[in-house]
């Protein structure tokens, strides 16, 4: 079996993508995401490798309607191999460290973008009195280890942000957040 390296930005975008919003069973890699989603990502993913596209109909009994589901899947023993030992199953708790160690540094902003555009969020709405509201956050399990994040920040000069951590009766979870513009800017300038 050959070893899996991510010599691309496409490829460290992807790893990033699929580390917030992937899994992983047996040798098969998946990602479900909102088909209105799935155009944006759709170039990227084809160029890394021979993936399986699908779209369908999901029901979700919350809201009791259907929207329309995509599924971005491959069967490859190297990359389920690569993601295995870098601790993907335990993405929901864990810094991206580990695997970040195995990315070559020129392509950590494509990881940090793949998982931005999967967990992440930019909210900039102006209200009619002229004022701004400017907010980016990254949502995860109330056990997440935000450590890696806080080091990019840390690397590129953002030095407004706050973890909460949220115990709810639908589900508890936490996130990291910024809320001043201009540290938002910094961020976006580096992805």
């Amino acid at each position: 079996m050959k070893t899996f390296k991510i010599e691309t930005p496409e490829m460290s975008y992807v790893i990033g993508f699929l580390w917030a919003d992937g899994y992983l069973k047996h040798n098969t890699i998946s990602v479900t995401l909102a088909t209105k989603d799935f155009d944006s990502i759709y170039q990227i993913f084809s160029l890394t490798n021979n993936w399986n596209f699908s779209h369908r109909q999901k029901y979700l009994k919350k809201t009791n309607k259907y929207y329309d589901s995509s599924c971005i899947r491959i069967s490859d023993k190297s990359l389920s191999k690569f993601l295995n030992e870098n601790e993907f199953k335990n993405k929901s708790h864990i810094s991206p460290i580990k695997i970040l160690s195995n990315i070559p540094q020129e392509f950590h902003k494509d990881f940090f973008r793949g998982y931005i555009d999967g967990d992440g969020s930019f909210v900039f709405t102006h209200n009619s009195n002229c004022s701004e509201r400017c907010n980016f956050s990254i949502t995860s399990t109330i056990e997440q280890d935000w450590s890696a994040i806080e080091k990019l920040f840390n690397d590129i000069d953002i030095k407004h942000y706050k973890i909460y951590k949220y115990i709810r009766k639908c589900g508890n979870s936490s996130l990291i957040n910024i809320s001043n513009k201009w540290d938002i800017i910094k961020l976006g300038n580096y992805i």
